[in-house]
């Protein structure tokens, strides 16, 4: 993958991996960081997914002391993500979410990957293990990069 393009729809567990340490944390920098050498490369994102990062920092600050929430929020704002409302997705979300008994937070990310044509990447194993089977395009971090 170093001198391709990458398209992706990047959810928030491989987002919030930028900024705390996790399994996948080196994995996820390793993709940003291919990311922003090649002007070619689109990572897409519904904006719900600054409020789930949010989240993840949150929780991370009051049961691990985590400090630089404000920071990294700052560094989060500055990733060129091509953002599409989350409204835009509402429909297709729902019908997946039901459908597939999938979380909507899960199937607004799958809808914008239907929508686009492009993989969906995360590092949710629970949301890997969720689509096996059913008609979409997920990549799991472990296995990109």
């Amino acid at each position: 993958m170093t001198n391709n393009a990458v398209h992706f729809v990047i959810d928030a567990s491989v987002t919030a991996a930028l900024f705390i340490n996790d399994i996948y944390t080196l994995k996820v920098r390793q993709l940003f960081d291919q990311f922003s050498l090649n002007i070619s490369s689109v990572f897409y994102a519904p904006d719900a997914m600054y409020y789930e990062v949010l989240g993840v920092l949150r929780k991370h600050t009051l049961r691990f002391g985590y400090t630089t929430q404000s920071h990294d929020i700052n560094l989060l704002y500055q990733i060129p993500f091509e953002i599409t409302p989350t409204r835009d997705l509402m429909i297709s979300s729902a019908t997946i979410s039901e459908q597939y008994n999938l979380s909507s937070y899960d199937a607004i990310y799958l809808a914008l990957s239907i929508k686009l044509n492009v993989p969906l990447l995360t590092a949710d194993q629970r949301l890997q293990r969720g689509v096996q089977g059913k008609p979409f395009n997920v990549k799991f971090i472990g296995d990109v990069i």
